[in-house]
Parts: structure tokens; C-alpha cells; sequence
């Protein structure tokens, strides 16, 4: 009897799996979480901590230059480049009447998870401009890493790759990495530290980027403001 129970219930639950995905979810939601309500989107606090690491890492800079506030920026949509996405640019809806620049750094926000730094105006036109994103292969800009503000080239690419680090200046993958280049905000975060790799016979390590968010979901950033 207790063997024809417990398969008509593994039946069942095949049956509720198959046919009917709401369902489904929920069985996989109270399997991973139990019957909690609110459980925040893995993507969401991995980029909160992101964002508090930032901050760790800028207040015990002594030489931090504050970042202008993001309500200086100028807001844009980004157009859709569906079917052929490409992450190394962004095509945005304001350009050279909306006061926007090459060179200008270009910032987004993940609901509940901070500003991060996606790139910097690459093209103006009247009404329009494109974004060259760190994913670009020919992006190039001065960034530190963790709370110890060890220097690195970031090198843009598919998987952006943070290069030049002294061994002497240990990193450790999960550590945040934040812009210093002078011509962009200071302190906005990019990412963290993924995989590092010691180069042979050099004095020199390097190590993977890696971001809490799919470039390709990006619909709107903020162009921010640089001093005239």
C-alpha cells in the first residue's frame, strides 16, 4: 500500500512539473527557499554587496575624490539591437542637442543593487550617440581593485580582463573593482575580481572581470556630466 502511495504521488508531482509551470515554480521556489515570501534575486544582492564593497573600498581611500551625484546625469534609453545584440556598444537616444559628449562616462542602475559603469561616449550626432562599452576590445581605462586600492588597466574584451598588478599588491577574486582614470567619476564600481592568474617570470598578475548583470538587459543609463 505505502509503495503505491508514494508512486502515485511521484505521479502526480511529474504530472504538475510537466504541465503546468506556474506550479512548478513555486515547488522549486519552496524547495530552495522553504515558504519565505520575499527572497531577493540572487543578480540583485550579488550587486548590492558589489555596491558596498565600492563604498568599503572609496572611504578608506585617502586621496578619494567624491563622484558627482547621478542627478547631474542625462538620461537615456538604449535602442534595441535585436537580432544581432553586441555588447562591445549601445546605442543611446540623446546626443550633441542634449549636451552629451565624447568621452562623457555613461553610468546604469540595477533596481536595488547600485550604479555601475558601463562605458563612455564613443560618437555624438544631433540626437543619438553610441557607447563604447568595457566589453569593447579597444577600451582601456586606470581602475583599482579591492579595499587596499591596488592599481590595474582594465582591458575590455568579451571577458574584460584587469591587467598590470603588481604580485606584490595580492588580489583575490571577489574583491571589487572600482574606475580611477581621471577623466571618468571616481569610485563607481565596474565589477569584481573573477579568476587570477599569475604571469611567469614577471612581477606582474592578472585576473578576469566579472559583472552581476547581462549587458544585453540594459534599457536606459545616465550619461554623466563631465566639467567643462
Amino acid at each position: 500500500m505505502i509503495n503505491r502511495w508514494f508512486t502515485a504521488t511521484v505521479a502526480l508531482i511529474i504530472f504538475i512539473l510537466l504541465f503546468f509551470p506556474a506550479a512548478s515554480w513555486r515547488i522549486q521556489h519552496i524547495a530552495r527557499y522553504g515558504f519565505r515570501e520575499n527572497v531577493e534575486n540572487p543578480d540583485v544582492l550579488r550587486a548590492e554587496n558589489m555596491q558596498l564593497k565600492s563604498e568599503l573600498a572609496n572611504s578608506q581611500d585617502s586621496v578619494r575624490v567624491s563622484p558627482k551625484s547621478l542627478k547631474e546625469g542625462i538620461p537615456a534609453f538604449v535602442y534595441s539591437q535585436y537580432p544581432m545584440p553586441f555588447k562591445n556598444e549601445l546605442m543611446i537616444s540623446v546626443g550633441e542637442k542634449q549636451g552629451v559628449k565624447v568621452g562623457d562616462p555613461v553610468i546604469f542602475s540595477i533596481p536595488g543593487g547600485g550604479e555601475f559603469l558601463i562605458g563612455k561616449i564613443a560618437k555624438a550626432w544631433s540626437n543619438y550617440a553610441s557607447v563604447q562599452t568595457i566589453f569593447d576590445k579597444e577600451f582601456k581605462m586606470a581602475v583599482r581593485v579591492g579595499k587596499n586600492g591596488a592599481d590595474s588597466l582594465l582591458s575590455g574584451g568579451v571577458v574584460p580582463q584587469l591587467t598590470l598588478i603588481p604580485k606584490a599588491k595580492p588580489i583575490e577574486p571577489g574583491q571589487i573593482v572600482y574606475s580611477a582614470s581621471p577623466d571618468l567619476p571616481y569610485g563607481v564600481a565596474i565589477g569584481e575580481v573573477g579568476v587570477v592568474t599569475l604571469i611567469p617570470e614577471t612581477s606582474m598578475q592578472e585576473a578576469e572581470l566579472t559583472v552581476p548583470y547581462d549587458p544585453n538587459a540594459i534599457h536606459s543609463v545616465l550619461v554623466d556630466k563631465k566639467d567643462s
